[in-house]
């Protein structure tokens, strides 16, 4: 018989219900289309005609990984596409969700902190949206959360399965979005700093070959697209258009708006930005923190630099950054756990109904809207 403890930890795999519940809300009339995922069925329709990997004008795909569009084709070879994307993001968000909540479990023993954690991530409207509407967002999400989970669980057991495991992931993560490549970057460059310290050989060499694994799908479809394709220059064309500052602006903004409300001034987004910065230097001096924490630490710090330089959009970059927010949520609620805050022991009831407050509303608005509803 389990322990009292042990059900209420439990107890945070039912908060799935509530995202599967605003999912259904959401996707009431079906899923939404921005432009990009008009295109994706298109390319994912010329895959299963056998017409190949074509865009809207019948050329070939060269921006975007195929993964996405091909897992889409599969609706058009069974014959509804609309049911098929419906029912493959609602699986792919319940998986997402159960795979960070279950990093919750294992990292906040505190069932206070763990709720709240857990509550922020079903809550996040950025998460909720890349699978309301037709995005490659939605695999990007699914695929990069099981490869954070086994990467990180492989340092700690050593076992092939986990590196097994995590090299298919982060193989898939790469094929459905570029952009992949810098929310692994950190957590490749921690592993190599971590392994490097233990003088471990064999553990390193193991790694290079998750790595080759990893990157091989990745490389070779830009290999082919942009060096053998000739069309370099689509990177220099990014940088004349470095804006920093506007890009930080963005960052702030949507991040902050995961806490507090979207349409207060800039400068209080970029306050509380400084504010979750300067705690998270001074906690993770004052404290020792394990290797998973720290690999998703990593992993976030060199996304977000990453969108400091390439420029983005206030209608895209929530959703371009959804990928930080289960790893913010984690490692910010560790922390208060670790530091051991008066007031959560004081207050935590509370706490959590005054956190929990402003994202409810702001995502059960959104799933409304979304939904044809609002």
């Amino acid at each position: 018989m389990q322990s009292a403890g042990h059900l209420k930890i439990w107890r945070n795999y039912y908060l799935i219900l509530w995202g599967v519940l605003l999912y259904i809300l959401a996707a009431l009339g079906g899923n939404r289309y921005t432009f990009d995922g008009k295109i994706y069925v298109i390319v994912a329709e010329n895959i299963a005609s056998g017409k190949g990997i074509l865009n809207q004008v019948g050329t070939e795909l060269w921006q975007w990984p195929p993964l996405y569009p091909a897992i889409l084709s599969v609706g058009y070879i069974l014959g509804n596409i609309n049911l098929y994307i419906w029912i493959l993001h609602l699986f792919m968000l319940a998986v997402t969700y159960a795979v960070w909540l279950h990093i919750i479990k294992e990292e906040l023993s505190d069932l206070q902190t763990g709720a709240i954690a857990s509550m922020y991530i079903i809550f996040s409207a950025a998460i909720l949206f890349c699978y309301v509407y037709v995005l490659s967002e939605a695999l990007f999400l699914t695929t990069s959360a099981i490869y954070f989970y086994y990467i990180t669980k492989w340092l700690r057991d050593s076992k092939p399965a986990s590196l097994w495991l995590a090299a298919i992931a982060g193989f898939a993560t790469l094929l459905s979005r570029n952009a992949g490549i810098f929310l692994f970057a950190g957590a490749f460059i921690y592993i190599f700093i971590h392994l490097w310290r233990q003088h471990n050989k064999k553990r390193i060499t193991q790694f290079v070959l998750n790595l080759i694994i990893v990157l091989s799908g990745f490389a070779a479809w830009n290999i082919q697209k942009l060096w053998i394709g000739d069309r370099m220059h689509i990177i220099n064309e990014l940088l004349p258009r470095l804006d920093v500052w506007a890009n930080w602006r963005l960052i702030s903004k949507n991040i902050a708006a995961a806490f507090i409300p979207f349409a207060l001034p800039q400068l209080f987004h970029s306050l509380f930005m400084v504010l979750i910065i300067i705690f998270f230097v001074l906690a993770f001096r004052r404290l020792h923190v394990n290797s998973r924490i720290a690999l998703l630490m990593s992993s976030m710090t060199f996304y977000l630099f990453f969108w400091l330089i390439v420029p983005g959009d206030q209608w895209n970059m929530e959703r371009f950054l959804a990928p930080v927010f289960p790893m913010l949520f984690i490692s910010l609620f560790y922390f208060v756990e670790q530091l051991k805050l008066p007031i959560m022991k004081r207050h935590g009831k509370w706490v959590i109904i005054f956190l929990m407050l402003y994202p409810a509303v702001r995502i059960i608005k959104n799933a409304l809207f979304w939904g044809g509803l609002w």
